[in-house]
């Protein structure tokens, strides 16, 4: 799909997102995160002009003394995206019928992503990495700001060889809030750092977001595989995006979509992931990446 095509998409996100929103709807995206608006700070003693509402009983009882809870206003969440632009991100996508590469993929749920995070002012920043990080945009908020993001990540090209999640998650800044969020957006065609992801998880909240195309690393050694005897294959030519294949040979030729293949150690992933508790979710490219991520969150929030 075209650039253009991309950002059209993500207008049409953003009106629906502006729509559920003003119509609180439950779980929606990044309010999963948020709490009563207020977080303590301590206690003190008790005077007359302090909510009786806020009086530590507890304190109370242990002292025989009245005390009551400092409360601060909760700060704003901070949102920062680790968003893979290696060559493999290139993969997949097709004219017909339309569908995403996983790089166009990743544009549009960290957009998602981005556009609720600045419709409750919120900030956003992002990482962008390959073999190595190639940029990196610092916290902002607003519309503009996201747009600038999407943009980044269409345009974003892999200086580097491979996928160095580590390095991206080492370009974290220090001071990266208690209350922030950290989601990560990869095809995750590498060994995964869980360590480092762990470590990462202690500090704020985190989140993998796997993008994946169904159609894309597939292999006539695999159907093999698994229909023995059966598939003699050679590329029909007809779209090297959807990744058809012949069988048989002649007028008795016909046209087979391939096999999926199956994702490489797709199953650890969940179960490590499952493991350190952080939060693990697929998205395909012919997926609706909004009910994805709104369903994601809906299902955190409770």
């Amino acid at each position: 799909m075209s650039k253009k095509e991309i950002l059209s998409e993500i207008k049409k996100i953003e009106l629906v997102i502006k729509k559920r929103l003003s119509g609180n709807s439950a779980g929606f995206y990044l309010s999963a995160y948020r709490g009563n608006g207020m977080e303590l700070e301590g206690i003190r003693e008790y005077s007359e002009e302090d909510d009786f509402r806020l009086i530590d009983w507890n304190a109370f009882a242990k002292t025989g003394k009245p005390f009551t809870l400092v409360m601060q206003e909760e700060r704003d969440l901070e949102l920062y995206l680790i968003v893979d632009v290696s060559a493999s991100m290139g993969g997949g996508g097709a004219l017909y019928p339309a569908r995403k590469t996983k790089l166009e993929t990743a544009a549009v749920a960290a957009a998602i992503l981005g556009l609720s995070a600045a419709s409750s002012r919120d900030k956003t920043s992002v990482i962008l990495f390959s073999g190595k990080v190639e940029e990196t945009v610092m916290p902002a908020s607003g519309r503009a700001h996201v747009f600038a993001i999407a943009e980044k990540i269409l345009d974003s090209k892999s200086n580097h060889e491979g996928s160095d999640l580590e390095a991206a998650c080492r370009a974290l800044p220090k001071s990266f809030r208690k209350k922030g969020i950290c989601i990560i957006i990869s095809d995750m065609e590498y060994d995964i750092p869980w360590q480092t992801l762990l470590q990462i998880s202690s500090r704020v909240e985190t989140a993998v977001f796997r993008i994946r195309d169904n159609n894309e690393n597939s292999s006539s050694a695999f159907a093999e595989r698994e229909n023995p005897g059966l598939f003699s294959y050679e590329a029909s030519g007809v779209d090297p995006c959807g990744y058809f294949y012949v069988k048989g040979k002649g007028k008795t030729a016909a046209l087979l979509p391939v096999v999926p293949a199956v994702i490489k150690n797709s199953d650890k992933d969940f179960s490590e992931a499952a493991k350190f508790e952080i939060p693990f979710v697929d998205i395909s490219t012919s997926d609706n990446i909004v009910e994805k991520i709104n369903t994601f969150f809906k299902l955190r929030k409770r």
